[in-house]
């Protein structure tokens, strides 16, 4: 009877760790963050409309590589930023890159500063950054 209980017991904690393991959160590789830094920050040489458009699309390629690579054919831009948001300490502003991003690509003639694209390169990389393995 007791050894029934314990080997109940082993089973149940071991579901118990099975299950933690697999909601542990994904972080990003440090080495992963890093190059995707440095790909945002490249974005500062072009003009800021178009460095807006290739920093989201490192910084949503970077969040989509921490989804599994058969679901990531199927999943929006918008959908990647939504499954990770939650977690950024600056979620407001991402959404707020992304709608200008979208914004730029969808309607013609707005004006982008350089300024706009520096705080959406800074938003982007303090997301990456805080997603980063520490």
């Amino acid at each position: 009877m007791n050894f029934e209980l314990l080997l109940v017991a082993i089973v149940l904690v071991g579901i118990l760790i099975l299950v933690l393991v697999m909601r542990r959160e994904k972080r990003l590789s440090t080495s992963v963050a890093n190059h995707s830094i440095k790909d945002i920050r490249a974005t500062e040489k072009l003009d800021p409309a178009h460095a807006i458009i290739e920093a989201h699309k490192v910084f949503v390629w970077t969040l989509a590589s921490l989804i599994p690579e058969r679901q990531r054919k199927k999943i929006r831009a918008a959908e990647v930023v939504k499954k990770f948001v939650k977690r950024m300490p600056n979620e407001a502003q991402i959404w707020k890159t992304h709608r200008l991003r979208n914004r730029i690509a969808h309607e013609p003639n707005i004006k982008i500063t350089a300024t706009h694209a520096d705080l959406a390169r800074r938003d982007l990389i303090r997301a990456l950054q805080s997603l980063s393995k520490k």
